[in-house]
């Protein structure tokens, strides 16, 4: 653990003498090649979640957790073949640096208000997200090491926070790549072994038709209409791949669209072999443990039973990058939300490129000691922000940022008013009726229908997409 955490600071210093612009310090000068940039778009997209939540679920529900798997999978593969090559060929047209440059020169939006309403969902959403794996991080080292939980917070925030304001976003994505190799081996590895360990696969399945064979069905409700809803909620969540400011700001990072290409069968792979092992490696731990208080602990779990003791400190390593990985990312994106899209484009166009990259650290380290005092205050209106935040950030932005891309008439209104509209659905949604359906399907309608009906009643000469 110490050798990766010393690995992720060096990364930080390695790049730190070439932090003198702002461009640089967000996009790393658009010079990602494609392993870098699917691997960082990939270990973002996925956080402690994968690690964590999806074995867990592979635990809970078994092979329709496959279903998860389907979703990730096509909205990986949608917005690399699709979505991503437009995007990018129309940042570099219009020298955009983020995505909320790419909104208002596209649409025109000179009074800043997408800006503004954009930067303000995301600010609150992102800080709640870093507080919940700064949270993630204390108990990775309590449940592992038996480290008070602050003092893992402290140290796992720290070092995000080191080597993110020494070398910016090119650390980051860097950083990101190693992070998304180890989750790749931790994942084909557990339950790898733990079929080993089990004598084979046959007796993890007659183990596991004992304890429950719908546990071996896809379909475990059959086709009906409860049944149909739970499936789409399972796949919904590939949704937030169509847009998201946090994956998306690595396609405006890459060097063309060319990289794009060559970098979409590494992330579709890539998302299938990690989600198909983590569903099979809360699956394996049915064998050893039938059940479990918390069921999403089983990856940790099934690491202390089939790992001898020396292994401990990599498989916290790949725990950690599953966080850390997420974390960086957040950091980064919220300082260049705070500093870029709004200090520099709104109040401060005459920004110099030290002043601005100063900023920019400083808002790092801003972002990283809310989020642990929020960490160590425990609030429950923290976790349950972070629940609807993935959903909440994609139904805001992924459909207004589709239709700009691929109808000529959405307008800035149509834009400003799906983003409020899939936004406050999928909050309002999380309260009501998130039994029946996850809150990212309704979010998305509201949002694609707001932008076509505002962009229809707003339509006019000048205020359509460039």
């Amino acid at each position: 653990v110490a050798g990766y955490f010393i690995l992720m600071a060096l990364i930080g210093f390695i790049y730190s003498s070439r932090q003198k612009s702002i461009a640089e310090f967000i996009t790393a000068s658009k010079g990602l090649g494609y392993w870098i940039a699917s691997f960082s778009a990939r270990a973002t997209g996925e956080s402690g979640w994968l690690l964590l939540g999806l074995t867990g679920m592979g635990f809970a529900v078994g092979l329709e957790a496959l279903w998860v798997v389907l979703g990730e999978v096509l909205g990986v593969a949608v917005s690399w073949l699709v979505i991503a090559p437009a995007f990018k060929r129309e940042v570099d047209r219009v020298g955009a640096l983020t995505i909320l440059d790419f909104f208002e020169e596209k649409l025109g939006d000179r009074k800043h208000l997408l800006r503004i309403v954009f930067s303000v969902i995301l600010l609150v959403m992102v800080t709640a997200y870093v507080s919940a794996q700064i949270t993630a991080t204390g108990k990775a080292f309590n449940g592992i090491y038996g480290w008070d939980v602050i003092v893992g917070e402290v140290i796992g925030a720290g070092v995000v926070l080191l080597y993110v304001t020494t070398g910016g976003f090119r650390a980051v994505a860097v950083s990101d790549f190693i992070q998304g190799l180890l989750m790749l081996a931790g994942l084909i590895l557990v339950p790898l072994f733990a079929v080993i360990k089990a004598g084979g696969l046959t007796p993890v399945v007659e183990k596991v038709s004992q304890i429950d064979p719908k546990l071996l069905s896809l379909l475990p409700q059959g086709l009906t209409i409860p049944a149909v809803l739970t499936i789409i909620g399972f796949i919904a969540p590939g949704l937030g791949f169509l847009g998201s400011p946090q994956i998306y700001q690595r396609f405006i990072a890459i060097k063309s669209v060319e990289e794009i290409r060559k970098g979409t069968w590494v992330a579709i792979t890539y998302t299938l072999i990690t989600d198909t092992a983590a569903v099979l490696a809360g699956l394996s731990g049915r064998f050893f443990f039938e059940t479990l208080k918390d069921q999403e602990a089983v990856y940790p779990k099934l690491v202390d039973l089939l790992f001898p003791s020396a292994l401990t400190g990599f498989f916290l390593a790949v725990i950690l990058a599953a966080i850390m990985s997420t974390m960086d990312s957040l950091l980064i994106l919220a300082a260049t939300t705070a500093i870029r899209d709004v200090y520099q484009k709104v109040f401060k166009p005459d920004l110099s490129e030290e002043k601005g990259v100063f900023y920019l650290r400083v808002l790092c380290v801003v972002m990283t000691v809310l989020g642990l005092l929020f960490a160590a205050m425990k609030l429950r209106l923290v976790f349950w922000f972070v629940l609807f935040a993935w959903a909440g950030i994609a139904s805001a932005f992924c459909p207004p940022l589709i239709m700009a891309l691929f109808w000529k008439k959405t307008t800035k209104e149509g834009v400003l008013a799906g983003a409020l509209s899939g936004f406050l659905t999928a909050v309002v949604w999380k309260l009501t009726l998130a039994n029946y359906l996850y809150e990212m399907v309704p979010g998305f309608l509201a949002s694609f229908i707001a932008v076509y009906l505002v962009s229809k009643l707003t339509e006019r000469r000048g205020n359509v997409v460039g």
